[in-house]
Order: C-alpha cells, then sequence, then structure tokens
C-alpha cells in the first residue's frame, strides 16, 4: 500500500471516530509526513527514514518528550 492511500483511509477513520483536534493533529502530522513520502510503498520507509522525520517534525519546538513521542506514534497507526 502506498502511504497516500494509507493517509487518505486514516484520515477518513478519524473524520467519523475522533475529535476536531484529533483530526486536525492527524492532519497536520500526516501533511508532512505524506509531502515527503506519499508515493512510496509503506514497507519502503525504513526506519532511518522514519528517525529522520522524527528529528525534523520536533527540531525547534518546544515539545516534551511525551508530545514528540505522540506524534511519531500516530505514524504507526496509519
Amino acid at each position: 500500500m502506498k502511504v497516500a492511500d494509507a493517509i487518505t483511509y486514516c484520515i477518513q477513520y478519524h473524520k467519523i471516530n475522533s475529535r476536531p483536534n484529533t483530526l486536525a493533529n492527524y492532519r497536520f502530522l500526516l501533511g508532512k509526513f505524506g509531502n515527503i513520502y506519499n508515493d512510496r510503498a509503506i514497507d519502503s520507509i525504513s526506519t532511518e527514514e522514519i528517525i529522520a522525520f522524527w528529528a525534523d517534525i520536533t527540531e525547534g519546538e518546544n515539545k516534551t518528550p511525551n508530545e514528540a513521542d505522540t506524534r511519531v506514534c500516530q505514524l504507526f497507526f496509519i
């Protein structure tokens, strides 16, 4: 499955089952992820690429480690 398809399914799920802030958080995170990996197959993305993405999105933000980890965990649920 391509990342773009997984993101679409994930957003559709959260439109029906989640609160507006949760949906907004997924849209933010998955939008950034999709900008980089949209045309790739999910299983072709390496652990190193996920770690680099996580580092990029948390760099410069005043996030606690727990908040940063939550963003990365969201990726594993798509």
